[in-house]
């Protein structure tokens, strides 16, 4: 059974319980998540004559609301129904900073029925405003975002990020047009993990972007502190990519990206 279907089963007694509360007849009253689980529990621990609604089920109330807090008070708030429900990568905000580390089990990896699993590679390319072609045996992630770097002088910093296992994040500079290279240039990304609650030291890997191709090389990572080189093998624009590898969400500290070039090249843009 999903979390949907849990709380289909309770929707009516909850609101019966939350109506019939004085907290829910005030007028200042301010329903989060946290004060509606703290709110449910109070009452059930009420004595029945007390409580003006019809019977209700404590056990599935309770189901429920241990279902909600396996993935924090906040679950059912717009703030990361994107990972929970979709998976993907987003930035970390004060909404969705409270599972950075933590185990999020999405349906799109995870759906309730074998026959309907959804976590099969995908064998055709969605092209967006950066990748627009994939090279062949090149890695189809489950999805692709973007993340725009601000610059500092030579050093371009990258946004602090959380991503579900098997999505890609890939990093642009400020226009989009991605890093100018010659051939011998590296490109160098050095970014810390957050801790995981689960796995000591997360999988993590990284693939990069040539003039629009998602190019099929593919570096792996099995630590914390990560320092990925991109040796450029040609002229051209380059994006860095980076893949949650893990079956836990992968979370990234703000990262910096700059160039070593390479002797005899030009610092021109």
């Amino acid at each position: 059974m999903d979390y949907n279907s849990i709380f289909e089963i309770i929707e009516d007694e909850c609101l019966d319980i939350l109506q019939n509360s004085n907290y829910g007849k005030r007028e200042s009253a301010t329903f989060t998540a946290d004060t509606t689980i703290k709110l449910v529990m109070k009452e059930l621990r009420a004595p029945v004559n007390k409580r003006s609604r019809k019977k209700i089920s404590k056990k599935i109330l309770i189901i429920a609301i241990a279902a909600t807090l396996l993935f924090s008070t906040a679950v059912c708030g717009n703030s990361y129904w994107k990972i929970w429900r979709e998976g993907g990568a987003e930035r970390i905000t004060n909404d969705n900073r409270d599972i950075v580390g933590k185990e999020v089990i999405h349906s799109g990896y995870y759906p309730e029925h074998p026959n309907d699993r959804k976590d099969i590679p995908p064998t055709s390319l969605s092209p967006n405003e950066i990748v627009k072609t994939a090279e062949e045996g090149a890695h189809i992630p489950l999805s692709m975002d973007i993340f725009t770097t601000t610059q500092d002088k030579d050093t371009f910093i990258t946004p602090e990020i959380i991503a579900a296992n098997n999505a890609m994040a890939i990093f642009t500079t400020p226009d989009k047009k991605g890093w100018k290279l010659e051939k011998g240039d590296i490109l160098n990304f050095e970014v810390l993990l957050y801790p995981c609650e689960i796995i000591a030291n997360q999988h993590s890997a990284f693939m990069y972007i040539l003039n629009g191709e998602l190019k099929e090389e593919l570096t792996g990572f099995h630590q914390k502190d990560i320092k990925y080189q991109l040796c450029a093998k040609e002229d051209g624009y380059y994006h860095i990519a980076f893949i949650g590898a893990s079956s836990e969400t992968t979370s990234l500290h703000e990262g910096k990206i700059y160039i070593t070039k390479s002797k005899g090249s030009s610092n021109l843009p």
